[in-house]
């Protein structure tokens, strides 16, 4: 059953991005140059990090789409959930 609004799609879009906002302080101001999505939609995205990011920790992101082709956004984390490194991920 789909409980999303938007329809997700498994693409690994590369991107960066800067914790703006945390409720760990120490968090605020990281970067993370080389990250990769799991999958995306017009509402979101997904992606791994070592970052122990929460619910409500504000992130700027910069998504490269193409050669000529950059999204800048602001969003927050809506859910956080660990994953173990021995899980396969298929992209």
């Amino acid at each position: 059953m789909q409980r999303r609004k938007s329809y997700r799609v498994r693409v690994p879009v590369p991107f960066s991005f800067t914790v703006i906002d945390a409720g760990e302080t120490e968090l605020i101001g990281k970067q993370v140059p080389d990250s990769k999505t799991r999958n995306l939609s017009v509402g979101g995205l997904a992606f791994e990090t070592t970052l122990p990011l929460k619910v409500g920790d504000k992130l700027e992101m910069n998504l490269q789409l193409s050669l000529s082709q950059r999204v800048n956004a602001v969003g927050w984390v809506v859910r956080s959930e660990p994953v173990s490194r021995m899980e396969k991920i298929s992209i």
